[in-house]
This record gives C-alpha cells, structure tokens and sequence, in this order.
C-alpha cells in the first residue's frame, strides 16, 4: 500500500443510498456497529500523497447481513386424561400436538426448512396412526391417512411471495413419523437464499413465528393398569436440532373402590350423618363421584345421594326402622364396580324412654329414660 494514501469509505442500509462513514483515514480497517436485521454495503474510495483520487464505484464493494443467533424451542402436547398422571383408557384414541417457534431476536434468521421427527411409543398401535392438521402462521393444512403432501402460497415477512411445501409421512416398520415443511423460491423454484426469507421468520408479533402440528393414534388394547405411555418430538431448524419434552400418559383399567364409614348398630336419634370414602387404581385418575344406596328393614336397595361428589350427608329416618347403606364409586374415566347387593354400613333407630309423669287425674304413666 503506498506511503500517504487516505481513505474514504462510505456505506448503505439495506440498499439504500450511500452515505459517508469514514473520510480522510489513513487506516485500513476500522469498527462498524450496525443493528440485526439489517444489510449494509461498502465501498471505498483511495487518494495517493499527490491528491489523485481513484473514481467512485458505481456498486457495493462488500455487502453484510448482520443476523441475529438463532433460537428456537420444540413442545410436545398429548391427552389431558384424567388425574395428575394423565390416565387414559387402553384401547382409546389419543391426540398429540407438537409446538414449533422461532425463538430468535429481532433481526434472527427465517427458517427456510423445518424437520420434526417422533419415535411411537410402543404401546402404541402404530397402524392406527392418522395425520392431522398442520399450521404456521395464518396457514393451516389439513392432513390425513399415514402420508400427505401439498404446496401452499404464502410471503415472507417482507411480503415477497413463498411457496411452501408440506409433508408428512410414518415408517411402519420403524414407528418413526416425519414432518417437512420446505419454503421455495417462486421466481427460482428453490430455496430462497436471504437470511429473512422463509416460512417462520423470527420475533414476528402477529404470530407468524410459531406452528404446531396434529396427529392422532390408538393405544393398545389390553394394556395393565400404570403402563406408561410416552411421547417425544425432535423439531430441526435449518439443521439445529432441538427436541420437545416428554409427555406421558398411564393407563387405566382399573376399578375404583368405595365404603360406607361405620354406623352405630342403635341410635336413638332419627337423624344422623352418613360418611363414605374411596380409593382409585394406581392410574390415580380420580373419583368422579359416588352413588349411595339405602335399605330399610332389609328390604330392596334404592339409591339415595345420586351422582355426589360430597363424602358424607345427612339422613333421617324413623325410629323402630333398621338401615343399611353402601356406596359406589365412579372415576374420572368412567371405570365403576358393579351395583352390591350387601350393605356395608347398618344401624337401628330406637326411640328413647321417657321418665314416670303424672297424669291431672292421679292415674300414674310410667316410661323410663335412658
């Protein structure tokens, strides 16, 4: 570089006109701060120590996107079921959500290609499995079968046009199911090459960040009580893989138990509290709620508290009269025992004896208190 050169250097923001950013230096580098989100370009321009000066490009010298990291996030959202475990019923339907987003700052690439992959569980019947719908943004697709594939128009976020090919497919053999979304170029039929171009662009506040997609299959028949069903999915960005968390599911095929607290076996009260309890399977779906049956005499049961989630009321009755209870239980999946014939709970109404009283005309009455 010859002795007493200087150097004007100048620059433009995303295409824009040039401006001024350097004049007069005699170094040759020096630090630029610019903002994600944004292209800039440069040229420069040389004057030598007797002040001739090279002609000013017509064009960029050299161009830069300044490209926030990339962050991105994966969710996996299966059947509610019943309880804190989830229960579910062996042999029913279960439907998965998977949550994908664009997680980067303002300024953060667009995703051209997405790829999320999920292993079945094998408690799964892997036969059963049918796609769903899949969406991004204000599109939304709908899937079916065990394979799909379409093409949707959409833009960038800058508005440019995009196409966006869609497609879903499950190994049956492997149990493995795999989703593709791949953004295309319509003036190239490729894909696009811009850091901000593509389908899930970054920090985009109408939502535009996020998709989700939707699958559902059976469970198993047969399955024991407790047997844990669990659900995966490995989403990756443009080649950034980043897995979901894992939901699990039990299995419930087990039957509540229900009894009616202990009653005195004689009361001398014609009303009086009735209690009961119960306990679910180890799938802990939770009680719904409970039937309580009554009998008096020994006669037919009837049903007394319908469909209560109280454990305990109160009854009246008639003294001289016996009454026998039982209850049953009905969890949060619908599984009950069968209606007893048997009470779990008797007791009998005695009237109290009274002390001796005299009646106006001296005849004596005699009854006794306890």
């Amino acid at each position: 570089m010859p002795a007493g050169n200087s150097y004007e250097v100048s620059l433009w923001s995303d295409g824009g006109a040039f401006a001024a950013w350097q004049q007069q230096v005699t170094d040759a580098s020096a630090t630029f701060t610019g903002q994600y989100g944004h292209t800039y370009g440069f040229y420069s321009v040389a004057t030598d120590g007797l002040g001739f000066r090279e002609a000013t490009p017509a064009a960029a010298q050299a161009v830069t996107a300044l490209v926030a990291p990339f962050a991105g996030s994966a969710s996996m959202t299966g059947p509610a079921g019943a309880g804190p475990l989830h229960a579910v019923v062996s042999g029913s339907t279960l439907s998965y959500s998977i949550g994908f987003q664009n997680d980067s700052a303002v300024g953060g690439p667009a995703i051209k290609q997405l790829v999320v992959t999920e292993q079945l569980d094998s408690t799964l019947d892997w036969s059963s499995f049918q796609f769903s719908r899949v969406g991004f943004g204000a599109v939304t697709v709908t899937g079916s079968g065990t394979s799909f594939q379409t093409t949707v128009s959409t833009t960038n976020a800058d508005g440019m046009p995009l196409r966006v090919t869609v497609a879903g497919s499950v190994n049956m053999k492997t149990g493995v199911v795999t989703w593709t979304l791949r953004s295309i170029d319509p003036a190239t039929n490729q894909t696009p090459t811009g850091p901000w171009a593509g389908f899930l662009p970054a920090a985009d506040p109408t939502g535009r960040s996020k998709g989700f997609l939707e699958c559902a299959i059976k469970l198993k028949a047969g399955l024991a009580t407790g047997t844990e069903v669990r659900s995966q999915a490995a989403a990756t960005f443009d080649g950034t893989t980043i897995a979901s968390n894992n939901y699990s599911n039990v299995v419930d095929s087990g039957f509540p138990t229900s009894t009616v607290a202990p009653l005195p076996a004689t009361q001398s009260v014609e009303s009086f509290t009735v209690s009961w309890s119960g306990t679910d399977s180890a799938a802990q779906a939770g009680i719904a709620y409970y039937d309580v049956y009554v009998s008096t005499d020994g006669g037919r049961f009837r049903r007394w508290q319908a469909r209560t989630t109280a454990t305990s009321a109160t009854f009246t009755g008639q003294f001289g009269h016996t009454y026998a209870f039982y209850s049953v239980a009905t969890d949060a999946l619908g599984f009950r025992l069968s209606t007893r014939a048997y009470a779990q709970a008797t007791t009998s109404l005695n009237a109290p004896l009274r002390s001796p009283t005299q009646t106006r005309r001296g005849t004596r009455l005699f009854s006794f208190k306890p």
